[in-house]
Order: C-alpha cells, then structure tokens, then sequence
C-alpha cells in the first residue's frame, strides 16, 4: 500500500470512529451547550472538522507553492473556532464535520506522494513531512479527543481502546525513536487526562527512553499536570 493510500485510509477512519461516537450519543449528550473552558461534544467535533478544513488548506497553498498561514496562538485559534461554531445546531455541525472530511480526502488525493513525503521540502514544515502533519490533523488529532470524549463521560473503556489502537497505529508507521517516544507521550498525556496516572508513567518512562528530550518539556506541559506531584513521575524526570 502506497504512503497516500495509507494516508486515505486513515482519514476515513477517523471519519467512521467519530460517526460511531455519534451513534453512541444520545440527543442530551449531542446538544449539551459547552463553553469555551469545557467543550461539548458538538463543540469537539466542530473543532476537529475546523482543522481539517486547515489542513486542507494548507494542501493547497502548498501545491501553489505558498506557505500555509500559521497559527502560533493556539489557544486563541482554537477560542475563535469555538466561538464561530458553539451556536450551531447540531445538523449545522454534523454537515460541516462531512464537508471537512470530503475536503481533506479531495486535497490528499491531488497531491502528489513525493511532495507529502518530503521532509525537506518546506521550511514552514521544520523537518516534518507534510504525510505526517495531515496524519495528524486527520487521524490522530480528531480521534484523540473523541477518546477522551468517552472517557469524560464514563466510557473509559471505550476511550482507552481508541487511543491504545491510534497509538499502535501510529507507532507501525515509523521505527524512528522520536517518533515512537513521541506517540508513546501522547498517550501518556491521555492517561493523565483521565485520571489513570500509573498508565500515564508507564508509557512515560518507555516515552523518555526513545525520546530523551521530552522529558523537560513534560514538567511545563499542562496535559501532565495531574502527575507532576507523583513519585513515580519525579522519579522519571530525577526530581526525587
């Protein structure tokens, strides 16, 4: 299988996990009204549409040999989207999340491989092939929170098995070790989240081993937070 068809196959996967969360929804869970401190689960998946929709744009800079807009501020970005979308209905949402997902597969399928696997290609990248960056943006990103959607409301279960399967995913796509102990962070972050801080060290310390300089910026990284205090935790990062 050829790395866009690999690519292809992850996006629509992560369009099909996110409509059996849909399906698993009841209407009080699909229409609770969030804020921008705690999002409902409408408001995930406008957010996950709205950077698809990004990274469909940065697709087609890239093939006009333009440079993407930045978005340095995340937090504000991700405010702005919010707000944009929060007082949508929910069919609104629903008809933006399909036309996201059309769009990325639409940009995929016109680019060509050797420009998605280059990854010297754009300086705006920094060393990441644009394969990689639309992985993200349309598979592990999306699907990220909607794990952590279950987990919130009480499908632990459920949550964990998606982001342990988006890990392993991931970590088959590349043998590097910056790669591995960068995904094994990920789901070490998830595991805080939900309050499973032995899992959360356990995939730290395997995290740290490939990929030593995570290590500080874990101990600024309020994904973390819930475990700074740990034994186990300070241990790994030598604050005995």
């Amino acid at each position: 299988m050829t790395a866009k068809n690999i690519l292809i196959e992850l996006v629509q996967k992560s369009f099909r996990d996110e409509l059996n969360f849909i399906s698993r929804s009841d209407h009080e869970q699909l229409n609770a009204v969030g804020t921008k401190d705690h999002w409902a689960s409408k408001d995930v998946i406008a957010h996950n549409a709205a950077w698809k929709v990004m990274m469909s744009e940065a697709l087609i800079a890239t093939m006009g040999n333009q440079e993407p807009p930045s978005y340095d501020d995340l937090d504000a970005f991700n405010e702005e989207i919010f707000q944009r979308h929060q007082k949508k209905s929910w069919q609104e949402v629903k008809d933006f999340m399909e036309m996201a997902n059309l769009q990325l597969l639409e940009q995929i399928h016109l680019v060509d491989e050797e420009i998605l696997l280059d990854p010297e290609r754009y300086d705006w990248l920094k060393g990441r092939s644009l394969w990689k960056r639309t992985i993200h943006n349309g598979y592990f990103h999306p699907l990220g929170h909607i794990a952590f959607l279950y987990s919130e409301r009480g499908d632990s279960e459920l949550g964990n098995q998606l982001m342990e399967e988006i890990t392993h995913t991931l970590l088959d796509l590349d043998e590097s070790s910056p790669w591995q102990g960068q995904c094994l962070y990920n789901l070490a972050c998830y595991y805080a989240l939900s309050g499973e801080k032995e899992k959360s060290i356990e995939n730290l310390s395997q995290a740290f081993s490939l990929s030593s300089d995570i290590i500080e910026w874990s101990q600024t990284d309020t994904d973390l937070e819930s475990i700074w205090d740990d034994p186990g935790y300070r241990a790994l990062v030598g604050n005995k």
